[in-house]
């Protein structure tokens, strides 16, 4: 009898009892009896990329703020040691002591980047000590040099002129002494000038903008001074900074030129660029004649040796609307030592304007660096020099008080390498292309001493200030 397989038992799972959510965990209590009298809840930091934000936040933005700071604690320090000087009395009719000062960009970058340093750390200075200062710009590299030297040249010719002039009044002098002169004073005969009490007269010599407003009705006018004038040692007088050690080798070349070249340019010749062509058209297989040889090498010697002589009609398709090229020196620095020192002026005394006022090139001269570097590769000091431009500002503001205060020495041969740390900061390659074209700041700078011997420099280190209490 078969028997029938019982079915195998059910196995029955028991009901899941459904997810309880777990209860949040209540942050503890408060920490200080302290916080929880003030209703504080307890403290706690924030997470670790939190903490590290922050913090790099915190450190920049301290360095910027501590940094600025500084600089504004420096700048009124100095301003304080000549603030003196602008509060002291002066006639209306007496213009103060007048600086020039000449800026130029640095290599590879714009005016902006000098103007910059001379507005925030060197002019605050001059503007509290009360100096009036007049500013040359340049963007090109030998427009300083040409204004200077041009300068010193008008000036020479004025010399002459004045000279001139002297001559004919000690002859009208003599004459006037002689009996020529009472004869002809009294000679009946003469004609008469004869006065048209109609003619037209411009409004210059009728009168003034000054009568117009009354300004002279109840006093009379005075004569226009010049505290430049009224220093009883000339080097006291004006001053000169050159922003910049392109800047100041551009001036120092200027005067060199303006002193030691001809009051003309001298012409350039060409007559070596002529006849290399004619040699090498004679050794050439084939002899073309003069006519084809010689007409466009001229053409090409003259647009190579082209040099700028004052006209920019002589210029070859020269375009009005900019400017024309920088001049080519006078003379060369190797020609220094043979020149002839102007011999317009009596180096004697101290050479004076019309207005008796010392000439620039015998004032004093300050030399600011530029610490501008540049390249990415060069970030590491770039960085370090942003957190700190307090020192830069104590540099350049510590100079404008010595030349504020006349804290001076005579030139030494040393300082011809004033400024000269900032050279390490130019770029290579400008350096390179620049000695390759022999460019204003890279070629070899030279001074002769019958120019130095007159010239004075501003020494931050001969300065004697007292420490004063009440500014940090």
């Amino acid at each position: 009898m078969s028997t029938i397989p019982e079915k195998a038992a059910e196995t029955v799972t028991p009901a899941r009892k459904p997810a309880v959510p777990a209860e949040k965990v209540k942050p503890k209590g408060y920490s200080n009896p302290a916080l929880q009298a003030m209703g504080i809840p307890r403290l706690r930091l924030p997470s670790r990329n939190w903490s590290i934000f922050w913090a790099v936040l915190g450190l920049t933005t301290g360095g910027i703020v501590y940094d600025k700071y500084e600089q504004k604690q420096l700048r009124k320090r100095w301003m304080s040691y000549v603030q003196p000087q602008s509060e002291a009395e002066v006639a209306p009719n007496v213009k103060p002591r007048r600086l020039t000062i000449f800026i130029a960009p640095p290599p590879n970058d714009f005016l902006t980047e000098s103007l910059r340093y001379f507005k925030r750390y060197v002019k605050p200075v001059l503007n509290a000590g009360g100096l009036d200062f007049e500013i040359f710009t340049s963007e090109r590299q030998g427009d300083i040099r040409v204004h200077v030297a041009d300068q010193i040249r008008d000036l020479r010719r004025n010399a002459t002129a004045f000279k001139q002039v002297e001559l004919v009044k000690q002859k009208n002098e003599a004459y006037k002494r002689s009996w020529g002169y009472w004869f002809s004073k009294f000679n009946v005969f003469k004609k008469k000038e004869v006065v048209d009490p109609n003619a037209t007269k411009s409004v210059k010599q009728c009168y003034t903008p000054a009568d117009v407003f009354g300004i002279n009705y109840k006093t009379k006018p005075m004569a226009v001074e010049y505290e430049d004038a009224q220093f009883e040692n000339p080097h006291d007088a004006g001053g000169i900074i050159c922003v910049g050690r392109g800047v100041y080798k551009e001036y120092m070349r200027g005067v060199h030129e303006g002193l030691l070249g001809p009051l003309e340019q001298p012409k350039v010749e060409i007559v070596e660029a002529v006849e290399q062509v004619v040699v090498e058209a004679e050794t050439s297989a084939a002899i073309p004649t003069l006519d084809t040889t010689l007409a466009p090498a001229t053409d090409e010697a003259s647009k190579s040796d082209f040099r700028y002589n004052g006209d920019v009609d002589d210029l070859p398709n020269a375009n009005l609307k900019s400017k024309p090229p920088v001049k080519a020196p006078y003379i060369s620095a190797e020609d220094y030592a043979t020149a002839t020192l102007a011999p317009e002026f009596n180096f004697s005394t101290t050479i004076r304007d019309h207005n008796n006022v010392p000439v620039f090139f015998e004032l004093p001269i300050f030399v600011l660096r530029i610490p501008n570097i540049l390249g990415f590769l060069n970030s590491p000091q770039r960085i370090y020099r942003f957190y700190t431009k307090r020192w830069i500002a104590d540099e350049f503001n510590k100079g404008a008080v010595a030349v504020a205060l006349n804290a001076k020495r005579p030139f030494t041969p040393a300082d011809a390498d004033l400024a000269l740390v900032e050279e390490t900061d130019w770029p290579k390659k400008w350096v390179a292309s620049g000695k390759e074209k022999a460019s204003e700041w890279t070629r070899d700078f030279k001074v002769d001493h019958r120019v130095t011997s007159r010239m004075f420099v501003y020494d931050a280190t001969l300065l004697e200030l007292g420490e004063k209490k009440d500014q940090t």
